[in-house]
């Protein structure tokens, strides 16, 4: 499958969306004592203007069973795009 990675034998990720300017939404699973454990993660190549990546995440995860109750949005950290402005990369 495109865009399938497995890390070892317990885990991989594929890329369930992207647009490949803004956001990529990516199914992470693993294996643990028998059972199969999955999440929705979002990635943004940004903090700002995320609102149709957000929207797509949430209308995902309802689809496969994910309540909106069970997404949760961490704490942004912009190290990252500091890093990659300040090196214009």
């Amino acid at each position: 499958m495109p865009g399938k990675f497995a890390f070892s034998r317990s885990r991989e990720a594929y890329v369930v969306e992207t647009d490949y300017k803004t956001y990529a939404i990516v199914n992470v699973s693993m294996l643990k004592n028998g059972m199969t454990l999955s999440a929705l993660k979002f990635f943004s190549r940004t903090l700002e203007n995320t609102d149709k990546g957000l929207k797509r995440l949430r209308e995902i995860s309802e689809q496969i069973g994910i309540s909106r109750d069970n997404v949760f949005m961490l704490i942004y950290d912009d190290t990252c795009v500091k890093m990659l402005k300040k090196d214009n990369l």
